[in-house]
Parts: structure tokens; C-alpha cells; sequence
């Protein structure tokens, strides 16, 4: 895959856990508490600035209260 197809990966994968954060109706501020860090991580992970790991994931996930195997199959 080219960087430009992974930046491009990158923005829709940041686009769905902002999405998916809001639809549950939970701040940044909320996650980052529960997950044992800073809002500002979340920020970037939400714009695609940082980049998020499988296992930040599943925590973003249960975080929001959104279920693992959907954020599982969205890999």
C-alpha cells in the first residue's frame, strides 16, 4: 500500500472514533479519564495526528461503552 492509501486510512479510521464517541455521548475529557489519559491523546487520535494501537483501541472502545467487536471488525 502507498503512504498516500494509508493517509487516507488514517483520516477514516479518526473520522469513525470521533463519530463513534459522540453517538454514545461521551466527552473527550470522560475518555481520556477512564482510559488514564489526556484528552489531547484522544484529540490527536479523533484528527488523525497520532496514531492509535490495537489495544488503545479496544480501551477507546470500552471507554465509550461501544462494543469491541465492532471496533474489532472495523480492522
Amino acid at each position: 500500500m502507498r503512504q498516500h492509501d494509508l493517509s487516507g486510512l488514517r483520516a477514516l479510521f479518526a473520522v469513525f472514533l470521533e463519530t463513534a464517541r459522540k453517538q454514545k455521548g461521551v466527552e473527550r475529557g470522560e475518555v481520556a479519564l477512564r482510559m488514564g489519559t489526556t484528552e489531547e491523546v484522544i484529540s490527536e487520535w479523533e484528527s488523525g495526528e497520532r496514531k492509535i494501537d490495537l489495544v488503545e483501541l479496544l480501551a477507546f472502545c470500552q471507554a465509550i461503552g461501544y462494543p469491541s467487536e465492532k471496533c474489532a471488525k472495523f480492522i
